[in-house]
């Protein structure tokens, strides 16, 4: 009995020492994601999208992303922009239909865009942006809020891109950022552990800590 409770006991720590540092790597490796690794000029900046307020109005995450992306492009940094973000309800403006009529507001030329109106996750964001990305760019940037990055580059590298360039636009969220940062922390160990091999949620993408509702995971 007792060379049985040692080995039960040499598991359980063993175990407990494995989560332990999975979740600590987890951590460094979100909290080191807000390092942008970009090298400009770049032909394309693709642009992930948030929380829609009301109908069609931009959310804070929305108006954060695609400013900063008006500004690589009007600096000449990039040369053309996709917009990736689907619907959270169908009564909603997809994300990339308000995503454009943002960055038109903020001065891009409408032909130097390219959207993406399907996605409902960053997971989608990345494959159903691959073909307007393989027809339309010789290189490309990912570009979001800081803390968004390390899932991006997950992704990315899960879903084949390779090495995928990201850009962290300088705008951090005026509240909620800690909340942010927590949901990509679950985000981040939910693709990393393959647990969305096995349970794959459907469930929208959204941005709690900007507006006030959403889903966790996705």
């Amino acid at each position: 009995m007792k060379r049985i409770a040692r080995i039960v006991g040499v598991a359980f720590f063993s175990l407990c020492t494995i989560v332990c540092a999975s979740v600590a790597l987890s951590i460094v490796m979100i909290f080191a994601g807000f390092r942008s690794d970009a090298e400009f000029p770049v032909d394309c900046g693709l642009v992930f999208g948030a929380a829609i307020s009301g109908r069609d109005s931009a959310g804070p995450a929305i108006i954060r992303r695609v400013d900063g992306a008006a500004q690589l492009w009007k600096d000449g940094s990039v040369n053309k922009l996709i917009l990736t973000g689907g619907k959270g309800d169908s009564w909603r403006s997809s994300e990339a239909a308000v995503m454009r009529e943002r960055a038109i507001r903020d001065g891009v030329d409408p032909r130097a865009m390219y959207l993406e109106d399907s996605a409902r996750s960053t997971k989608e964001n990345l494959a159903f942006s691959l073909t307007l990305v393989r027809e339309n760019c010789i290189s490309v940037v990912a570009i979001s809020d800081q803390y968004h990055l390390a899932r991006i580059r997950l992704l990315a590298k899960k879903a084949g891109w390779g090495r995928l360039q990201t850009y962290g636009v300088p705008s951090r969220p005026e509240r909620g950022e800690s909340r942010s940062v927590l949901r990509e922390w679950v985000a981040y160990m939910y693709y990393a552990f393959g647990i969305d091999t096995v349970l794959e949620l459907d469930v929208y993408d959204d941005h709690p800590a900007d507006t006030g509702s959403g889903v966790l995971v996705s």
